[in-house]
């Protein structure tokens, strides 16, 4: 898959590094996890969930399950990183509406047997649905086919309440099983240094 760096849909394009980042991983990966959209450092690095804590966070997980990015696929339901716009759900819905044949294509090429959306803004997106505490570690509708779908707590949202990292642990640890792989049972309740933020 080779992203359309030329890509000029929507106004996003204009103020990126990276224009229409595509995800990176496996492809052939049996869990794809879907973000909400770049941040200033995935955008310079051209890699969704590839920079900063968040990304630190989620590699410590993964590390934790005995699983790495390597048996995954990551990618972001956006494609390009807001720069000056208001991201309301008005707006991400929008921009999510534009970048969502490239996401199509990259399901129907990876074609993954879980998809994890990561945080609200992303079950938003991609369901319609709010109410992120709520639905987390649940099945929700799938925005494609019938590939069964979860949401989980994003990485940035377990930073400002490291109370709740276990939650995103027991996700992972549960749509990995789901999709064939075999992630290590953890039993700790903190297994990042917060402290360090």
């Amino acid at each position: 898959m080779k992203r359309n760096d030329g890509c000029n849909l929507c106004v996003l394009c204009k103020g990126c590094n990276t224009g229409c980042m595509w995800g990176v991983g496996k492809r052939s990966a049996p869990l794809m996890i879907i973000n909400d959209y770049p941040t200033k450092g995935d955008d310079f690095r051209g890699e969704p969930l590839s920079s900063g804590d968040s990304s630190a966070l989620l590699d410590h997980i993964l590390k934790h399950l005995s699983l790495s990015r390597d048996m995954l696929y990551i990618t972001n339901a956006i494609k390009c990183r807001p720069v000056n716009v208001k991201m309301n759900p008005k707006t991400l819905q929008q921009y999510c509406d534009v970048c969502f044949p490239y996401l199509n294509t990259e399901i129907q090429h990876v074609k993954p047997k879980v998809l994890l959306l990561l945080g609200a803004n992303t079950l938003v997106m991609m369901t319609g649905l709010t109410g992120i505490t709520r639905l987390e570690g649940q099945a929700v509708p799938p925005p494609v086919g019938d590939i069964p779908t979860y949401v989980g707590l994003s990485p940035a949202y377990i930073l400002k309440n490291p109370h709740k990292e276990v939650r995103l642990v027991q996700t992972l640890h549960e749509v990995a099983k789901l999709a064939g792989l075999k992630p290590k049972a953890v039993k700790q309740e903190r297994l990042f240094d917060y402290e360090i933020f």
